[in-house]
């Protein structure tokens, strides 16, 4: 006859004679199991009965205070002791010598420890629960017990013990202020070494608000993640006045890779530019920022604006995407410092004699060498790919004359403009092909010198002899054709070209 007790390894065995045994059952919880003499087992087939030869009740606690190491009397306290939940000072030696013997099952030690660990936490009793952690196997408990265990150990810095833990069975479930700890005393001991289950941690624990100096520090060094994610480690390592040039450096490749969050990249380039930046990604992200900007898909800050004027000799064919872009954002903020106006007139009469206009020059037509009627000028555009040219033809509408077909000038990354001065009442039609398939229109439309701003210089003139022509006024003509020459005369003279 068999006794199994949940509570020890293995179970105890009674000879049956004359169809009695002799058991002792000294636990609540057991199972009866008969064995022949072939091994094999019978649990609920064999009938059988048990009567106790004494109320043992009333024997056991004399019995206990008589022998308190006999495994019987230690294990039936132990029972008791948690089945009412008992933590008084015998209990807790009930539980510390059931811990010393051999025959309890590792389960019920692993049930025994975690009382004793609680225990001890509860009542601030460091170095002792420390003893107790270091005897637990942690691979006897359940997910939610093994958690609290190694929270424990992080609490009394038992680091590597935590750490042997979290690469076994992870981290999920330990508080994120244990993580944030657990990493940052880790990543000092460690030198700041690259690990990546620390990486994941400290990110773990940054993303529920739980850093320091020392896992921002880390993340900044290591982390590689969502552009999005990356954003928020930079800005929480700016507050904590960490520096932040590898985790930048990242960002900025990820955006030029991804093509993403330029506004934030902005904020972002402007700090990695006042460190020590690398030359080529500072003037790949120029020309990415300022290639956006005139496609209108993003809005610069003013920082980055500045760093074009000063990283714009240093380009090549990115130059002129810079240089176009300037002219752009001075047009729209009119911020210009007095030493720029000779370079930016410069410019514009350059891309002019290109052939290049775009409306942004509108805005210093009578400048320098700027023609005051720029603002009439109708602007076409379109965008292939950046090795292919294309082609416009045109015709005035009101003319009746054979259609032209003019190359389009190209600005930056396949983009190609041209531009037509009209005069009043006149329409324009246009249709646009690439010359790598001539038969696919890309754009067609029309243009009308009705539209835009009022005329001004000469082209005021042709519009005003228009419409006194229209009237049948030649008296008013001719009178405008004099006055208009006799202002060329004075301005001849005053004003003498070198």
């Amino acid at each position: 006859m068999l006794v199994d007790y949940a509570e020890l390894e293995g179970e105890l065995s009674y000879p049956i004679v004359d169809g009695l045994a002799y058991v002792d059952i000294f636990l609540d919880d057991y199972r009866i199991i008969f064995e022949d003499e072939a091994g094999a087992r019978y649990m609920s087939t064999i009938p059988y009965t048990m009567t106790p030869l004494i109320d043992a009740s009333e024997y056991v606690r004399t019995c206990f205070e008589v022998n308190r190491r006999h495994y019987m009397l230690v294990l039936n306290r132990s029972e008791r002791a948690m089945k009412y939940q008992m933590m008084d000072d015998t209990s807790i030696e009930v539980y510390k010598n059931a811990l010393k013997l051999d025959k309890v099952s590792r389960r019920y030690k692993k049930t025994i420890l975690r009382n004793l660990i609680d225990y001890y936490y509860d009542s601030y009793e460091g170095e002792t629960l420390e003893k107790y952690l270091l005897q637990i196997d942690i691979q006897l408990l359940d997910h939610e017990e093994r958690c609290r265990i190694i929270e424990y150990f992080i609490q009394r810095g038992l680091y590597e013990k935590a750490r042997d833990a979290i690469v076994r069975y992870g981290f999920e479930g330990i508080q994120d202020k244990r993580i944030m700890r657990l990493c940052s005393r880790l990543i000092r001991e460690s030198f700041y070494e690259e690990d990546e289950l620390l990486t994941e941690m400290a990110y773990r624990a940054f993303s529920e608000g739980k850093y320091d100096e020392a896992t921002l520090a880390y993340l900044v060094r290591y982390y590689t993640g969502p552009t999005g994610q990356m954003y928020r480690i930079w800005q929480a390592a700016r507050d904590f006045e960490v520096p932040a040039g590898d985790l930048e450096e990242r960002f900025l490749q990820e955006i030029l890779f991804a093509e993403v969050m330029l506004k934030e990249g902005c904020e972002l380039f402007a700090s990695y530019y006042s460190g020590q930046p690398k030359p080529r990604l500072v003037r790949a992200f120029l020309v990415y920022a300022a290639w956006q900007y005139m496609l209108g898909r993003a809005e610069l800050t003013q920082k980055v604006f500045q760093i074009m004027e000063i990283e714009m000799g240093q380009l090549e064919e990115g130059r002129r995407l810079l240089s176009i872009a300037l002219i752009r954002n001075y047009s729209e903020n009119r911020t210009i410092k007095p030493g720029y106006y000779a370079w930016l007139y410069r410019e514009i009469a350059q891309w002019l004699d290109e052939g290049v206009c775009i409306p942004a020059f509108s805005s210093f037509a009578g400048c320098a060498e700027v023609p005051v009627d720029m603002t009439q000028v109708r602007i076409v555009s379109c965008r292939v790919p950046r090795d292919h040219t294309v082609t416009i033809a045109f015709s005035l509408s009101e003319t009746g004359e054979p259609e032209q077909r003019e190359k389009m000038a190209h600005i930056f990354g396949g983009v190609f403009v041209k531009a037509f001065r009209l005069f009043k009442d006149e329409t324009l039609r246009y249709t646009i092909t690439d010359d790598a398939d001539p038969g696919r229109i890309l754009a067609e439309g029309a243009l009308s010198g009705s539209d835009g701003a009022a005329a001004e210089g000469s082209q005021a003139l042709v519009d005003g002899l228009l419409d006194r022509t229209a009237f049948h006024d030649e008296q008013a003509a001719a009178a405008a054709i004099l006055e208009d020459a006799q202002w060329q005369a004075v301005t001849d003279r005053l004003f003498k070209l070198q």
